[in-house]
């Protein structure tokens, strides 16, 4: 049985690794870091995947991965090996081809696994990693029919960049507007106006049940009765957090890996970061796991400086997202949930404007819709007292 040996052992290849591991080398030049990735290649920025890469003709896969250095210089790189096995006791993980990886601080970057439906296809393409970017590109051409399954992030995003590359995309997802879970009614069906404006069909109030071959197409069957023939289909259903590792190592998991705010587990020396994680936030006063690269980002960077040393990290993020929609974008922190109370604070029609969610007068998300450089300032109204008028609210951020 064949055994390595090094001080760090980053299990997973996404941004939190990336981060993680650059932390450790601005804090130690010369560290002795093992990398074990799943993947097929160096860690790589995953939105892009949903948007640039799609839209943008000169855009190439080879973009979106990280810098190599310094994999190339400093870092023991193991890709195409999943880790099977973890031993706190003996500071081990074993991975699928039966060789052991000894670690002195281990960090668990292990992401999530995208969620199926319940029949698959060869056509059908659950969306989440540069296989799948690869897979979609060889696939579409202009007028192809196809199905996007789900309105968030990446079916919003991936419906968009598709009809700017004149494909012929509809959506299927259980709301009753494009993001009514998260945004205002106003904001949502404006929303659907946009989309509708770019030939995107919409059917909302579904949920996917089914895919049936048809030849060489397919067809996407709904709980409704619903019968949508397609060329292909791309899932965006969110994912399910990669924790098994750690409850078969007996590490505390939540709905995430529970790790505090030097994003250590509930082992000393055992780590975790990013979609997997689920660490406590400060301003919404709860544990919580996020998906999304910046708190990946930050996780990973604030976990690789706790591994190598430094005793003045204290994660407490609040989570941040963007995203952008064809010509419209957003920036937004903390909780974007349509059940708080909603106030809308619009300075150009619905095409800029700010929306708070608040609970029990407290302020807990803000989003920016298409105004930028301002979550620093949301943060600020969020870190406040509760909001005794929330009218006072109107004009607070300005775009």
């Amino acid at each position: 049985m064949k055994t390595h040996s090094n001080d760090y052992l980053i299990v997973g290849g996404g941004m939190a690794a990336d981060a993680a591991i650059r932390a450790i080398c601005e804090r130690e030049p010369e560290a002795d870091i093992a990398l074990l990735s799943s993947e097929s290649s160096l860690p790589y920025d995953r939105p892009p995947l949903s948007k640039s890469l799609l839209t943008d003709p000169e855009a190439t896969a080879d973009a979106v991965i990280a810098d190599p250095e310094p994999y190339e210089s400093t870092v023991q790189v193991f890709l195409g090996r999943r880790a099977e096995r973890l031993e706190p006791s003996t500071h081990c993980v074993m991975d699928n081809r039966g060789e052991r990886h000894g670690y002195g601080k281990l960090l668990l970057a292990t992401g999530g696994t995208p969620r199926k439906l319940p029949q698959q296809s060869q056509r059908v393409i659950c969306y989440r990693t540069l296989s799948d970017y690869k897979r979609l590109e060889a696939q579409i051409a202009p007028g192809q029919r196809i199905a996007i399954i789900g309105d968030g992030f990446i079916g919003s995003e991936i419906a968009a960049s598709l009809a700017q590359r004149d494909c012929d995309p509809f959506m299927i997802f259980p709301h009753a507007h494009i993001g009514a879970d998260r945004f205002p009614e106003s904001l949502a069906m404006h929303l659907d106006e946009l989309y509708q404006s770019h030939a995107v069909d919409l059917l909302p109030g579904q949920r996917v049940t089914g895919i049936e071959s048809s030849g060489e197409s397919l067809v996407v069957v709904t709980d409704g009765g619903g019968r949508y023939a397609a060329d292909f289909a791309v899932a965006g259903m969110g994912i399910d957090p990669n924790v098994d590792l750690a409850i078969a190592a007996g590490l505390k998991v939540d709905d995430g890996i529970r790790v505090n705010d030097h994003l250590q587990t509930s082992h000393p020396d055992i780590y975790a970061a990013g979609d997997n994680a689920s660490a406590y936030r400060k301003e919404l006063d709860r544990y919580e796991r996020i998906e999304h690269e910046m708190n990946a980002i930050k996780m990973g960077k604030a976990a690789g400086r706790a591994m190598a040393g430094d005793e003045e990290v204290s994660f407490a993020q609040t989570p941040l997202f963007y995203s952008d929609i064809f010509d419209q974008g957003f920036e937004a922190v903390g909780d974007l949930n349509a059940d708080l109370d909603m106030i809308e604070d619009w300075q150009d029609g619905l095409n800029k404007g700010v929306v708070y969610y608040l609970e029990d007068k407290k302020i807990q998300g803000v989003l920016l819709w298409n105004i930028f450089g301002k979550t620093d300032e949301a943060r600020t109204l969020m870190r406040g007292g509760p909001i005794e008028n929330p009218k006072s609210l109107k004009n607070r951020i300005r775009g």
